[in-house]
């Protein structure tokens, strides 16, 4: 026996889905495969791997994370560029060196 409010529930998921289908779709044709080469550039970064054994070096890794993926976005998207990527590619940076200068300090 379906309770009140169960048809409404999986309505409500399926159109999030759907909704997130789209979303998926249209950012892939703005951004292409900058998810799977991701992995690439970070190996070449890192050739040796990296340790994160620390809260520090985590919180650098992420920020480092989102100018990777940051830019890996804006290269895909060379002939028409994406003016967010680069914007949020000089936030990303400042952020990290905030970071950065606060261990040092």
């Amino acid at each position: 026996m379906k309770k009140a409010g169960e048809k409404d529930t999986t309505k409500a998921i399926s159109k999030n889905l759907d909704q997130a289908l789209k979303t998926f779709n249209q950012r892939g044709a703005v951004y292409g495969l900058s998810y799977i080469q991701y992995g690439e550039v970070m190996t070449s970064l890192f050739p040796e791997g990296i340790n994160l054994n620390t809260v520090d070096a985590i919180n650098r890794f992420g920020l480092l994370s989102m100018i990777i993926s940051k830019l890996t976005r804006y290269c895909n998207q060379w002939d028409e560029p994406h003016k967010d990527s680069i914007h949020d590619l000089g936030v990303y940076s400042f952020m990290l060196e905030g970071v950065d200068d606060s261990i040092r300090s």
